[in-house]
């Protein structure tokens, strides 16, 4: 049984800006910094295995992050994790190249992930070495974050 207490939220911006349009995530939690109340606001870059410890503090996060989707640049899909298959290859030594899925699955099997999970995926035009979005995708922030701002309004109600 849930107590009244207000519901901790996050939204978190996964990405590296060094990498193209792979920096999706920071940017728009950027872009909402200031507008938006009751919610934690979290860029956390490429921490890798550092997201375990985040969603543990939460009982409903976003996570934003470019994902290769076979979209037009910039089109957003909102998932819930079971609704994904992962296909990164992942090295265990490398934290900079750990799979965001993965951390949401060591989180649960701790007991310890947020009741409610969403991920809110773009789909980059280009992810290189190269800072800062490509044209096309700068092109659609303001529709990405009405679309998030939708996404976190559904998660709070």
């Amino acid at each position: 049984m849930r107590d009244w207490s207000p519901i901790r939220t996050a939204v978190i911006g996964v990405g590296n800006p060094m990498m193209g349009d792979d920096g999706i995530g920071p940017r728009l939690v950027a872009e909402l910094e200031g507008t938006v109340s009751g919610v934690d606001l979290i860029d956390i870059g490429t921490g890798g295995m550092q997201l375990v410890h985040i969603l543990v503090k939460y009982d409903a996060v976003v996570l934003i992050d470019a994902a290769d989707m076979g979209l037009p640049p910039g089109q957003c899909r909102v998932f819930s994790p079971g609704d994904v298959v992962s296909l990164k290859q992942t090295r265990a030594y490398s934290l900079h190249d750990w799979d965001l899925m993965r951390s949401i699955e060591i989180s649960r099997s701790l007991g310890e992930a947020p009741d409610s999970v969403r991920i809110f995926a773009v789909q980059p035009a280009s992810v290189e070495i190269r800072e800062g979005l490509s044209p096309e995708l700068e092109r659609e922030v303001p529709r990405c974050v009405a679309e998030l701002r939708r996404s976190i309004a559904a998660l709070c109600a």
